[in-house]
Order: C-alpha cells, then sequence, then structure tokens
C-alpha cells in the first residue's frame, strides 16, 4: 500500500510512487529489481488484521483501505514475493553469508547501474534476500535514472 502522508523529508507524492512502480515494470530489472503485481479493490477478512494493524494503516494511509463489517478492502496494492529485508539478514546472517550478502548488494548496485537505475535510497532495509540468496530492490519511492 502506498501512504497517503509520505514523510516530509521525502520530494513525493502518492502519484510519483506509482510512476516509479510503472517505472520498473518496464525496465529491464536485470533480476535486481523484485517484480511487483498491482492489485485494486482487495477484500480481506477483518480477522487477518490486528487491532495495531487497523490502526497503523488509520495513521498513515486511511484513504488506501475501507473498513466493511467483517471485511477490509484495499483499493489499491502491490505484491511481491516474500523475502528477508537485507538489514534483518545481516544482523541474524554468520560472517561467510553476511560477506556474500554484502558483495551482492554490491553487484546489485552494479548491474542496476549498468541499465542507467540509480536505486535512490541505498539504505539495506530498501533491499531483500531472497530465497535463494539473491539481494534485489524493493523499495522504489526514490528510484530514478543515472542519466
Amino acid at each position: 500500500m502506498i501512504r497517503d502522508k509520505i514523510a516530509p523529508s521525502k520530494e513525493t507524492t502518492p502519484d510519483k510512487v506509482k510512476e516509479k512502480y510503472l517505472l520498473v515494470k518496464h525496465h529491464d530489472r536485470v533480476g535486481r529489481m523484485a517484480d511487483t503485481l498491482e492489485y485494486s479493490d482487495v477484500a480481506f477478512p477483518r480477522a487477518r488484521f490486528t487491532p495495531e494493524l487497523i490502526a497503523e494503516l488509520n495513521a498513515v494511509a486511511p484513504g488506501a483501505f475501507e473498513e466493511d463489517g467483517e471485511m477490509i478492502l484495499v483499493k489499491h496494492v502491490y505484491i511481491e514475493r516474500r523475502m528477508t529485508p537485507l538489514n534483518l539478514f545481516l544482523e541474524k546472517a554468520t560472517p561467510s553469508q553476511r560477506e556474500r550478502a554484502i558483495r551482492d548488494y554490491g553487484d546489485a548496485l552494479k548491474q542496476l547501474a549498468a541499465v542507467n537505475i540509480f536505486a535512490g535510497d541505498l539504505l539495506f532495509k530498501n533491499f531483500g534476500v531472497t530465497r535463494f540468496g539473491r539481494v534485489v530492490f524493493y523499495d522504489y519511492d526514490e528510484i530514478d535514472y543515472i542519466t
């Protein structure tokens, strides 16, 4: 889901974030950007949402969903394959796993640059480790072309 209220430190809007996801969809991802599936008007049983999650959604994205009795209707959402955020992976990794992941992170940056993509925000939390151990970028709100 895209937040209704984006942090003031980021100069973007929900519409610009959608444009970034479209850019990724139509660009050569070189295996380093998570593929996303876009859905609209998806209904979930309310029982799948904790009260804390509903409160958080009301705080950051109240326009992105509706509460309808025992259902939560998500108006617009992107989904990706499950992966472990790189920062969390590194916290639990062995030294050899950590070294491999950091090297793969560097390779991901080089490969993205080779296809004219700058990730924008290079924080480890914006990259994930797939179940196959590959580091991929998945936070597209600040992605842009290099040239």
